[in-house]
Parts: structure tokens; C-alpha cells; sequence
């Protein structure tokens, strides 16, 4: 099945507020910074909702549009952007272009060791700024106000941009930081999701002096973000007040990583992550905050996981030869043009980086692709309902009728930031990890079975 390419009433927009109004809107914040007008856009957090939002103020908006041209929630040709930006082959569905693939680690074992995976993106970070490639980085980190909120801000110094390692499984606005660039004079980095290099890469195209000062994109993985309920709900049903907490770490002690959360009286809370917890219970915790039941609903149309607009593309590798072993941490690394593969080998050449190939089919293999690979049922079903839908271009957004069934899975991130109706998807999770289970454990036996009579083991 294919996707008509009508975009609803994307097209009869004044503003983005309406991208808000309909659902299209990521929170990332570049609105506010194209805006040309002082005060008519301002981004800020909706409560209610969990997510960041652009407030305007009519008696300052002048409708220029501006906003809305730079606006990644209403869509991007991700083919027409990479054809220019990228000179690399085309890899699988997903992939996008890329010029090299690897998987690797920073050589500073403290920085792997605190970093998500591999600490990549913090060494790359630190060599370029250090050989004065960059006089800083666009980061995100954790507010020294909130604890439970991000900060994007701009790194000057190592001690910041290490200070910013590390995933935040909610929601994040660059255009504090941004600001800062465009403010300034000098080579930045930018580390972005798909999201977010998709409007930088929008907004460079109307902004010559933000192409030239912006050297290096990182772009990070994703399958999605999650509302601060997400957090919130987590933390709650773990029997931690949120009003407590004074620092947290979505990923800390190595790789895969272990969620880490600091009281205020002192106490350090270590809990698994879905991919090392091994009760079934609290597997099925994690999986209803952070990948099923509180996600941004914008980020259930998104088709780009390996961040495919960025001059580097980082992320887990998912593999078993790593899952099984790998405690510290590595990373994969798409090169996808000749700036990201410059400063990659400078990195290595210095010995900061440590690399070894990897052939894009087992890329392929490394991430749980399947999310995304079903984008196209998902903005079906809101096309069917008459809501808008973003447009990409010439992407391929064919699916099948299973993806439809397997789309109804993520409607509780519709109703999620309803508190009331928590005690429900928490019931509904838990039903659903008990039936995952049971697929698996049948699985195995079968397979168990199979191995017993000399049958091999047979794919189910």
C-alpha cells in the first residue's frame, strides 16, 4: 500500500501555532530563532501535554511564513536534501546515503564508559574543538534547574561538552543554543536527532551565515521521543517521587546502560533498562514509558531513524555479538559525505577514536527497524481519520495491512499525558508484556524441540 501525497490542510497555515494545533509540531524550537519579529514566537512548555510548544502573539507576527519553512513537523524531501548535501551510495531503506559505516569507541575508557554508547559523539566533540575545527557544540543537557528538563546550550569547553554526554529520553528544544550560534561568530558542531538536523538543514538553507558557521552535523538514532510524562510515569510506578529528584542519568555504568537517579537527600537509585532488566514486570514498566505508551505522538510519522541529513550518523548497534558481551560501550558511525568522513579520520588518526568497519548489510541488521519501516501505516490512519499529515516528498512510504494492526499498539501515546488514565495503560502494558512473553517462550521451545530431532534451528 502507498501513502497519496495530499498533505491535508498543512498548505492553508498561517503560523505554527497550527502545526501545534494539529499535531505536526516536534518542540524543537526553531521557529523562535528564524523568527524575524522579536516576541511573536516563543517556545515553551506545555504542562498539560509534557511537550514544548510555540506560543505566538499575534500583535507581533507579522505571517512572513518564515516558521513555517524551516518547520521539520510538516515535512522534508529527506531524497532531495541528501542528493545535495551527500555524495555517498544509496544503502538500504533506512540507511539513506552514507560514503562509510563503522562501529567503534571513543579510547578514553572514562569517557565510554559514561557516554550512551561508545562515546562517539563526546570524543569527536572534544578532538574537533581542541584542533580549533570548532569553537563550540550545540548540545543538550539536563536543566540545573529542573532536573527532570532539558537545556540546550552551546559547549565552549571540554568540561561542557562532557557534561552532555549521554541520551535524555525526553523532549529537547535547541533554540537557546541555536541563538547562541547565530549570535556569535565562529565553526560550530551541531548534535542533533532526525528532527532537528531536518530543520537546521531547512533553516541553513534560508540563513547562508548559519551554512557557513555550522561545520559538522552529528546526527543520533532514533525510533522516538517521549513527553516528560514518559519520565514522570517511569519514576512513579519505580516508587520515586519526581519532587525528589535531584539528577538523572537515562543511561550511566557502561552499555547498554542503567538508569540512574539521585534524591535529593543524597541517595543513588541504579535500575535496568528494558534491554538488561530482566523481570518481565519491569521490562514491561520501561517499555509502556519509553518506547510504546508516552511517546511524542508527532514522532509516530517520522521515517528517519539513522538521522539521514546529518555529515555523521551515530547509534547503538543491536547485535548479538555485542548485546552478549559488550559492557562498556560501542557505537556504529555513518560517514556520509566528505566533511563527516574528515573529521572522523582526523579523530582516529589522533587516536581519540578507535574504528573498525562494518559492511552496511550488518548496519542494516543492527537496529530494530521495524518502527519506522511502518511509518507509512501510521500516517495512513491519521489521513483516514482527516488529520493533517507532514509530507516527505518521493519517500517510500509503502506498508503493509500488518502494519496497520501493529500500528493501534502506540494509540495510548495519544492519551497518555491523561493522568487519570494511567492505572489502564499500565494494565494495558503489563497484558502486553505478558503476551510478548508468552510469544517468545513458545518460540523457544519450539526451536528447542526442533534442535532435539536434528532439524536445525528453524526461523519463526
Amino acid at each position: 500500500m502507498t501513502i497519496d501525497r495530499a498533505a491535508g490542510i498543512v498548505a492553508n497555515f498561517a503560523n505554527v501555532s497550527q502545526v501545534y494545533d494539529n499535531g505536526l509540531c516536534m518542540g524543537c524550537g526553531m521557529c523562535e530563532s528564524i523568527c524575524p519579529s522579536p516576541g511573536a514566537i516563543t517556545i515553551r512548555l506545555d504542562k498539560h501535554k509534557g511537550v514544548y510548544s510555540p506560543v505566538i502573539d499575534p500583535q507581533h507576527c507579522t505571517q512572513c511564513g518564515l516558521c513555517l519553512r524551516v518547520c521539520p513537523g510538516i515535512g522534508i524531501s529527506l531524497e532531495k536534501y541528501a542528493e545535495q548535501l551527500h555524495e555517498g551510495q544509496h544503502g538500504p531503506r533506512l540507511i539513506g546515503i552514507f560514503n562509510e559505516c563503522y562501529v567503534g569507541h571513543a579510547t578514553d575508557e572514562q569517557i565510554r564508559f559514561n557516554s550512551a554508547s561508545g562515546g562517539l559523539v563526546t570524543a569527536l566533540l572534544l578532538h574537533a574543538i581542541k584542533e580549533n575545527k570548532i569553537d563550540g557544540a550545540l548540545v543538550v543537557g539536563m536543566s540545573s534547574e529542573n532536573p527532570l528538563e532539558t537545556q540546550s546550550f552551546l559547549a565552549t569547553t571540554p568540561t561542557e561538552i562532557i557534561s552532555a554526554s549521554g541520551s535524555k529520553y525526553c523532549p529537547v528544544s535547541l533554540h537557546k543554543g541555536l541563538d547562541r550560534i547565530l549570535a556569535e561568530e565562529g565553526r560550530f558542531a551541531v548534535v542533533g536527532l532526525p528532527c532537528q538536523i531536518h530543520a537546521i538543514r531547512k533553516m541553513e538553507t534560508l540563513h547562508p551565515t548559519l551554512r557557513e558557521k555550522i561545520v559538522l552535523h552529528l546526527g543520533i538514532f532514533c525510533a522516538n521521543s517521549n513527553t516528560y510524562w514518559g519520565t514522570e510515569y517511569f519514576l512513579r510506578r519505580s516508587g520515586i517521587d519526581p519532587r525528589e529528584v535531584r539528577a538523572i542519568r537515562y543511561r550511566s555504568e557502561g552499555w547498554p546502560g542503567k538508569i540512574s537517579v539521585t534524591l535529593s537527600n543524597g541517595t543513588k537509585k541504579i535500575m535496568p533498562r528494558g534491554t538488561t532488566e530482566k523481570r518481565w514486570y519491569r521490562r514491561a514498566i520501561f517499555s509502556s514509558a519509553f518506547h510504546f505508551d508516552f511517546m511524542i505522538p508527532r514522532c509516530l510519522l517520522c521515517p528517519d531513524q539513522t538521522c539521514e541529513l546529518a555529515d555523521i550518523s551515530l547509534g547503538d548497534p543491536w547485535l548479538k555479538e555485542y548485546t552478549q558481551t559488550e559492557r562498556i560501550g560501542k557505537s556504529i558511525a555513518i560517514t556520509r559525505n566528505s566533511i563527516g568522513h574528515a573529521f572522523l579520520t582526523a579523530a582516529v588518526e589522533a587516536n581519540k577514536v578507535s574504528l573498525e568497519k562494518m559492511p552496511v548489510s550488518i548496519v542494516a541488521q543492527a537496529q530494530n527497524y521495524g518502527f519506522k519501516a511502518g511509518v507509512g501505516a501510521r500516517i495512513r490512519l491519521r489521513q483516514w481519520a482527516s488529520l493533517a499529515i507532514p509530507d516527505y516528498g518521493e519517500r517510500d512510504l509503502t506498508f503493509t495491512k500488518r502494519d496497520i494492526s501493529a500500528a493501534l499498539r502506540y494509540l495510548p501515546s495519544y492519551f497518555s499525558h491523561l493522568q487519570w488514565l494511567w492505572p489502564l495503560i499500565h494494565l494495558f502494558a503489563v497484558l502486553d508484556r505478558i503476551r510478548r512473553e508468552f510469544i517468545n517462550k513458545s518460540k523457544a521451545v519450539v526451536r528447542f524441540g526442533l534442535r532435539r530431532m536434528g532439524l536445525g534451528q528453524k526461523k519463526l
